[in-house]
C-alpha cells in the first residue's frame, strides 16, 4: 500500500471515529472545531455529516442518525444507502471524547499530506527538477525557512 494509499485508510478511519465520538459526546466538539474543518475530511459523506454536526449543536437542535442522514441526503446527490451506511458505520465506531483530538489531528495530518500530494504532481507535471519539488514540499510540510536552511548547511 503507498503512503498515499496508507493516509486515505488512516484518515477514514480517523473521520469515523471523529463522528461517533461527537455522536456520543456533543460537547467533544469544542475540542476540535477551531482546527478541523469539513473540507479536511476525504470521504465527502462524512466531511458533510461533520458540517451538519457543527451547525446543530451551534444552533442548539439535537441530532441523531436518521436526522443527520436526512439532512445530508438532502443537500447533496449522494446514494441513500451509501449515506446511511457510512453514517451507522461512523456511530458503530464510536471512541471516547477523550481520543477525539488525536482521530482529529490525524485527519488534519492526512489532509495535509494529500495536499502535498496533489503539489507534487502539479510540480512534476510542470516539469521541475525532482531535488526542487523535494525541496519546497520539505519547506511547506516542516514550515523550514530560509534562515533554519542556511544555519543547516554552515
Amino acid at each position: 500500500m503507498s503512503q498515499i494509499d496508507q493516509a486515505l485508510h488512516d484518515s477514514y478511519i480517523a473521520e469515523q471515529q471523529v463522528i461517533g465520538a461527537l455522536g456520543i459526546n456533543h460537547e467533544a466538539i469544542n475540542l476540535i472545531q477551531a482546527d478541523l474543518k469539513p473540507e479536511m475530511f476525504s470521504n465527502a459523506i462524512l466531511g458533510e455529516v461533520y458540517s451538519i454536526i457543527i451547525e446543530s449543536i451551534e444552533d442548539g437542535e439535537d441530532f441523531d442518525l436518521v436526522s443527520i442522514s436526512r439532512d445530508v441526503k438532502a443537500r447533496r446527490d449522494f446514494i441513500a444507502e451509501d449515506v446511511d451506511a457510512e453514517i451507522t458505520e461512523a456511530f458503530r465506531s464510536s471512541v471516547y471524547s477523550t481520543a477525539i483530538e488525536k482521530h482529529a489531528e490525524t485527519v488534519r495530518k492526512c489532509y495535509a499530506i494529500r495536499l502535498l500530494h496533489k503539489e507534487f504532481l502539479r510540480m512534476n507535471n510542470d516539469g521541475a527538477d525532482p531535488l526542487e519539488i523535494f525541496g519546497e514540499l520539505t519547506d511547506k510540510l516542516y514550515g523550514v525557512t530560509e534562515k533554519t536552511k542556511s544555519c543547516e548547511s554552515d
